[in-house]
């Protein structure tokens, strides 16, 4: 039910916007995201025991929301917006006999995010723009899928909730850059950079890092 009143808070707060906006866009788009952090250190440090039979790498999800311009000067605007996100880490492994490998297993960890991006957007002019600011997270769902395959059988599939590991809310800082043709239809390249740990242990720090690439269409 908490969940459920914060998302409702911020979906009016984002709407409430609109009738001072210029105009308003919508988005959508891959991202490329990855954790970091002294936590992430140790997790590294024990994959490179296992040689070549266990990696890591980023996690590739989506997003997709929408944003309203406010006009605060000639070249310069307040740009709030609202996204949903798909974010996370992947762990990946295989394991062999006589470079047969009989085992490949993957687990990846995936937060579903509400996102409220707090931008401030200069327009360079021919169409070029760069944009820069704060941005709010609230976690939606944690989940650690597991799977495991043999000689092309599923051998597990699971999922876990780990929901009670990680701070509902986080802080990031977002920039980035976009080019927007005549018609309305934009290409913008972001980076997310996390500045508050996602994990409720204390003992070791995590932070959020994405990178985004996808396509705008103001009307």
């Amino acid at each position: 039910m908490k969940k459920f009143t914060l998302l409702l808070l911020f979906v009016s707060a984002f709407f409430y916007q609109r009738s001072a906006a210029q105009a308003v866009s919508v988005k959508a788009g891959a991202l490329l995201s990855d954790w970091r952090g002294e936590g992430i250190n140790t997790l590294n440090s024990l994959v490179g025991l296992t040689g070549d039979y266990i990696t890591r790498s980023p996690y590739i999800g989506y997003y997709a929301g929408a944003t309203i311009n406010i006009p605060v000067a000639t070249q310069l605007s307040f740009e709030p917006g609202i996204n949903y996100s798909q974010t996370g880490t992947s762990l990946n492994g295989k394991f062999g006999i006589k470079g047969i490998d009989f085992l490949n297993a993957e687990a990846n960890m995936i937060q579903q995010s509400i996102e409220i991006p707090l931008m401030i957007k200069a327009d360079l002019g021919s169409g070029f723009e760069v944009m820069a600011g704060p941005q709010a997270s609230y976690l939606l769902n944690s989940k650690l899928q597991v799977k495991a395959t043999a000689l092309g059988f599923n051998l597990l599939n699971r999922s876990f909730d780990l929901d009670g590991n990680f701070e509902p809310l986080n802080v990031s800082a977002v920039a980035g850059f976009q080019y927007r043709l005549s018609n309305g239809l934009g290409i913008q390249a972001m980076y997310e950079h996390g500045l508050t740990s996602m994990i409720k242990d204390r003992s070791a720090k995590v932070y959020a890092q994405s990178g985004r690439v996808g396509l705008s269409y103001r009307f």
